[in-house]
């Protein structure tokens, strides 16, 4: 006989720490003594120490996505293994991360699985999980406005939403420098910064997929003209009119980091939460 714990640690495998966000509506007392039942152990995000892991312990994340990005802060700074699991509410998350709609399957899903490194992308002090978003970028950015609500939106409906967008944009003076210093002025209405790949309009303009890098995507928009700016819509929106090379008001730059400054600033994004200028 013995406990799970006991078991899993006769067969030299490591403890399974399941890290909850106590104030998640989504978390129910059935779904805690589940993850009991197989094994997990589960713990109060407040009340976790990693400095108590132990070689081989897993540990997985569940609750809102700004309590998951305080655990990958701590994890990276403490320097620890996280995996997540995404909460019923959090469908794009749990499409993003591959991983089954069944928590039970996810888990052991996350119990098998090998840690791999992963790059972190940060806006200022602000842990970017999807995407930054400084100024306006439509319809790169639509799915930052509805994230919280996981609404979907029809090809048309998303290409008429951004056309009305179009009396709205205003170009800025933006002076760009990537982290190996090379500089250049541009004038730009948006531009829509990420590191990962996402089912986002952002990823269906590129045609490069080697992602976790060490380098950051940043996509701006320059429209010449309204013409162009169909073009572009037209070319993130429907597959049938993309080609090789990027619409003539989109620009891309990669770098492992990014300095934008705007005249007059622009307001920034981060995961669809403002965080100001």
């Amino acid at each position: 006989m013995g406990s799970r714990e006991e078991k899993q640690a006769e067969k030299g495998q490591g403890r399974r720490f399941f890290v909850y966000d106590d104030t998640d509506e989504a978390l129910s007392r059935e779904l805690l003594d589940s993850f009991t039942e197989f094994g997990w152990i589960p713990i109060d995000g407040g009340k976790f120490s990693s400095g108590d892991l132990e070689e081989g312990d897993r540990v997985v994340v569940y609750g809102s996505l700004s309590f998951i990005k305080k655990m990958f802060v701590r994890a990276e700074r403490e320097s620890f293994a996280l995996g997540i699991l995404p909460t019923p509410r959090q469908r794009r998350l749990q499409r993003l991360l591959g991983l089954p709609g069944d928590p039970a399957a996810a888990m052991e899903l996350l119990a098998a699985a090998e840690p791999q490194p992963l790059d972190l992308l940060y806006a200022g002090e602000n842990l970017v999980f999807y995407n930054a978003l400084v100024g306006e970028a439509p319809p790169l950015a639509f799915h930052n406005a509805f994230m919280n609500e996981d609404l979907e939106q029809s090809k048309l409906e998303l290409f008429f939403e951004a056309m009305a967008r179009l009396r709205d944009l205003r170009k800025v003076r933006a002076d760009v420098t990537t982290a190996k210093g090379q500089s250049f002025r541009t004038a730009l209405t948006g531009v829509l910064v990420f590191n990962r790949e996402s089912s986002t309009f952002a990823s269906n303009l590129l045609q490069d997929s080697s992602y976790n890098d060490g380098q950051l995507r940043a996509i701006l928009i320059s429209p010449l003209s309204i013409v162009s700016y169909i073009h572009h819509l037209l070319v993130t929106i429907y597959a049938r009119f993309r080609h090789q090379s990027l619409p003539d008001s989109v620009g891309l730059v990669k770098s492992q980091s990014l300095s934008i400054q705007c005249d007059p600033p622009l307001n920034v994004a981060v995961d669809g939460v403002d965080i100001g200028a």
